[in-house]
């Protein structure tokens, strides 16, 4: 076997789109035949995504009876304490976050939730979070500890790797993230610990900041432009609201400069032009997160005893009119498996 072989059969082992067999649960469908629907509130970081979409289809699929008070922070930390003081007012059966940045504002760090600022005594379920440990919202995986409980998404970095090398060997890779961004940040840190112990060079581009604080998406194009100067051969986009928003920006330079792009996350794939990726679908995490919020609401599990959920298989995805547009095509292998977007 040729090391592109092993590489490709390393990289392989995560993938093919797919979400956790369901238990055949049909007395707990039959429980949640109620009059009264469980009242969910939920709060998103930049709008409404297809997570939304998969949760809502399991939930309707399932036949529990729901009613959702839907809030979007658009992307401004400053709503939460506004949204905190009405989920406790209303007092939810369940408040749904999405998010690192809002699933901690909202539902509080383990061991630190304060009930002034935080959702009180009021089951909680994130999606759509990276690192829910190293974020500090659950004790661990297996035990969550708290009120808390959600799924986690990003497929691991050693197999993204991988997949980057089954397509192209590379020596520089180049990240471009706000460092202002817990997800970003653990991210950028695990790829550090990575380049070190695998040998290779990892170029870091943090987004510059304004007078308040806030990352300038006007730079995106001059730090693509500076990863491709310090000799990066792949560009590497992380689970970071910065570089979505900016998504557009960020890939249209890249291919106007010749380097090929890989994503972590399944939105610069579908609405922007990154070339390749590794990632959870996101209708197929909604659904998980609704498997989730079944085991708490209809099964009556407490979500400090329901482990952290996350797919137990991941999406190669191949953009092929970027692959035309850098003439870089993958090996044979990769197309034989990767869903294509054409």
């Amino acid at each position: 076997m040729t090391q592109l072989a092993k590489i490709v059969t390393l990289a392989l082992i995560f993938l093919i789109l797919g979400v956790p067999a369901q238990p055949n649960s049909q007395a707990a469908a039959q429980n949640a035949q109620t009059t009264e629907p469980f009242h969910i509130f939920m709060v998103v970081w930049r709008g409404r995504t297809p997570v939304e979409d998969g949760f809502e289809a399991y939930l309707r699929e399932r036949g529990i009876p729901y009613r959702i008070t839907f809030r979007n922070l658009e992307r401004d930390r400053g709503r939460i304490p506004g949204f905190v003081d009405e989920i406790n007012e209303l007092k939810p059966d369940l408040v749904y976050t999405w998010g690192t940045s809002t699933s901690t504002g909202i539902l509080g760090k383990f061991g630190d939730r304060d009930t002034d600022t935080h959702a009180q005594d009021i089951p909680g379920i994130f999606t759509l979070v990276a690192y829910p440990v190293a974020a500090g919202l659950v004790a661990s995986d297996e035990q969550p500890g708290g009120s808390v409980t959600g799924v986690r998404f990003l497929a691991p970095v050693e197999a993204q790797l991988n997949a980057i090398r089954a397509y192209r060997p590379f020596e520089r890779l180049a990240v471009i993230y706000n460092p202002n961004e817990r997800n970003s940040t653990l991210n950028v840190e695990e790829l550090r610990r990575y380049a070190q112990s695998e040998g290779f060079t990892l170029i870091e581009k943090p987004a510059p900041m304004d007078e308040g604080g806030k990352p300038i998406g006007a730079e995106v194009p001059a730090l693509v432009l500076s990863a491709k100067s310090d000799g990066a051969e792949f560009l590497y986009i992380g689970p970071d609201s910065f570089t979505a928003v900016n998504a557009d920006a960020l890939t249209s330079t890249a291919i106007l400069v010749g380097l090929p792009t890989f994503a972590a996350t399944e939105f610069p794939l579908l609405n922007s032009q990154a070339m390749s990726g590794l990632v959870s679908r996101y209708y197929s995490l909604g659904k998980l997160t609704g498997r989730q919020a079944e085991r708490i609401l209809v099964d009556g599990v407490a979500p400090e005893d329901l482990p952290v959920a996350s797919l137990s298989r991941y999406s190669l995805i191949l953009n092929m009119p970027v692959v035309r547009a850098l003439e870089i095509y993958p090996p044979m292998s990769m197309l034989q498996i990767a869903d294509i977007i054409r």
